[in-house]
């Protein structure tokens, strides 16, 4: 009896782990996301991720992603940032653990343009790393921190040679304090996307009088 029991124990605990499965999808129109089946995910991925960003001053562009996603890059909530010359963008990220449960539709809230009277040093270069504030961003709605960072994106199709985009971005601006739960660096790698955050540092935002000698960010890609 002993002996049954121990190898049922054993067997229970050598027995491999269904990997988990997670619907993906890409897209870059509003309303939009290109179904690409679904995705059998890596060991360190444990959750099925839902993602959709815009930018309310671009009404036909809206970025969606489903895939598979690592325990680092999984931070639920709405985010919020306001950058150089007033530039805000949205995101939602939602997470979830059981096979397929990302198939449902995510969607944004309606965007909060109210300014809240703080200020963040603010720029935004697309192309390079690096990135100096020269003006203040009007932060609204829930957006009570500043930001300073420096990223990296890779979007490409298995089968569409043609089709890749590869960016790197360095920006400041105002963000909500949900976006300060990320700790740089940290990468997102699918199969059809790579993003990469290399620095990013939240600070108070205030009313108070800034001066923007200070405010270099330099990324570690070059």
């Amino acid at each position: 009896m002993k002996t049954l029991l121990s190898t049922c124990l054993l067997l229970a605990f050598f027995s491999p782990v269904a990997s988990l499965i997670c619907m993906k999808c890409l897209g870059f129109a509003k309303g939009t996301c290109y179904p690409l089946g679904t995705e059998t995910c890596q060991a360190d991925e444990i959750f099925c991720l839902s993602f959709k960003m815009r930018n309310p001053t671009a009404l036909l562009f809206e970025f969606s992603l489903k895939s598979c996603a690592p325990k680092g890059i999984c931070k639920e909530g709405n985010f919020s940032s306001t950058t150089a010359q007033d530039k805000h963008f949205q995101s939602v990220m939602k997470c979830c653990k059981t096979h397929l449960c990302n198939k449902d539709p995510i969607e944004l809230p309606p965007p909060n343009m109210t300014s809240n009277g703080l200020r963040c040093p603010a720029c935004l270069s697309m192309g390079t790393s690096h990135c100096q504030a020269k003006t203040m961003a009007k932060c609204v709605g829930k957006e009570t921190r500043c930001f300073n960072g420096s990223g990296f994106a890779k979007i490409s199709l298995a089968g569409f040679p043609l089709f890749t985009f590869q960016q790197k971005i360095a920006f400041q601006g105002c963000v909500t304090p949900t976006s300060c739960k990320f700790e740089a660096p940290v990468t997102l790698s699918t199969s059809i996307t790579t993003i990469s955050i290399d620095k990013f540092k939240c600070s108070n935002a205030t009313k108070a009088r800034f001066h923007l000698a200070d405010s270099t960010i330099s990324g570690s890609r070059e």
